[in-house]
């Protein structure tokens, strides 16, 4: 074909083709990532398993009444907590308390037939309570709960405790629930964001265990649930046991916060959390550090003063060379309208006298 003076032949342009598939590939592939993360925050931890629960799931379960075993951690990262004033805090902790002489009962002996021997062994020891271990610092609960966090991330266990603490009530048994709440290894392991990290992003830990964010509002709501279930079912008291700072620096922590955290603000907004949710329902209580009892403040940011105000009764180990001036201490740091030995509870591993204890061995009682 001629145009002027120029020949112009047309010519048939080759296509690549193999650039299609490889185009399509890609597209898939960040499809599927795009699809991965957007979906991550329906991700459920159960017990040996992971699943993805929609939001049209929970719509059509709850119109057929169903119930789905999830939790979906709701994180506010803009979330500011200020600086705390503690000083004019005043509850009725304290009020009614009465002489507790209790046996502790390690986590791996609640069953039937273990609760059975301990409650056989109270009149031997001139005993009236039960101080049961149901959160022990591994994080796996030794009852089967019905809060939700509990089931969402598999720390349940598997004992009917409900029909086992009636049975205890009705022989005027006085039961005691002891939580660990800042030391947990499970639940640092599956729910990161509740922890304690180091400067290296890494979850902190200590000879304790794993430690978990006191300033977290989902541990509190974790743990305050508990509170509330075990109230339901006839418990008498709570003994939380770790509600502490670990003693360390250069922490990262799960909140933003205008002011400088520190361990006493961290484990005082904790304890005065506690008692604001739990402390009408039932008693609530504290296993202190001796640094603590004796120092005033201790290096865990356990401030005696504060706690002593917060919670009706302290647990700390003692011994009958010391539990004098550990009493004397306790009383200093009481209102006097609830200056009672009753509320300090030395812990042993021999009964001590007519005042409070918890023995962490049962023996004969000594003369």
């Amino acid at each position: 074909m001629k145009y002027g003076k120029r020949d112009v032949y047309p010519v048939k342009r080759k296509r690549n083709w193999i650039i299609i598939p490889v185009v399509v590939l890609v597209l898939l592939i960040g499809g599927f990532l795009l699809l991965f993360t957007s979906l991550q925050k329906y991700i459920v931890y159960g017990q040996g398993s992971l699943r993805v629960v929609l939001p049209f799931m929970e719509e059509e379960a709850l119109v057929n009444n169903e119930t789905i075993d999830t939790y979906r951690p709701s994180v506010d990262a803009s979330l500011v907590l200020d600086g705390y004033d503690f000083s004019a805090v005043r509850t009725d902790a304290g009020q009614g308390i009465t002489a507790l002489k209790a046996i502790y009962v390690p986590a791996g002996e609640i069953t039937e037939t273990g609760l059975t021997s301990y409650v056989n062994r109270l009149e031997i020891n001139n005993a009236n309570g039960l101080v049961l271990e149901l959160k022990p610092q591994s994080g796996q609960l030794s009852y089967a709960s019905g809060v939700e966090m509990a089931r969402a991330y598999g720390l349940n266990g598997d004992f009917d405790l409900a029909g086992q603490v009636s049975a205890l009530k009705e022989r005027g048994v006085y039961l005691v629930a002891d939580l660990a709440c800042c030391v947990d290894d499970l639940l640092a392991s599956r729910n990161t964001n509740l922890a304690l990290k180091t400067q290296s992003g890494e979850v902190y830990r200590s000879e304790a265990g794993a430690w978990l964010d006191p300033y977290s509002p989902e541990l509190r709501t974790y743990i305050s649930d508990l509170c509330l279930e075990l109230s339901a079912m006839g418990f008498d008291e709570v003994m939380l046991t770790y509600a502490a700072h670990p003693e360390a620096t250069d922490l990262v922590y799960s909140q933003t916060m205008t002011t400088p955290p520190d361990a006493v603000s961290a484990v005082s907004s904790f304890s005065t959390y506690m008692e604001k949710t739990v402390g009408d329902s039932i008693k609530l209580s504290l296993r202190c550090s001796a640094d603590a009892l004796r120092n005033g403040v201790g290096g865990n940011g356990q401030d005696m003063d504060l706690m002593l105000r917060v919670y009706d009764r302290v647990y700390c180990a003692s011994e009958r060379a010391s539990i004098d001036s550990d009493l004397e201490r306790a009383l200093s740091y009481m209102q006097n309208d609830v200056k009672t030995a009753d509320r300090f509870v030395p812990v042993a591993y021999t009964a001590l006298g007519d005042r409070s204890w918890l023995l962490l061995s049962w023996t004969q009682t000594e003369e």
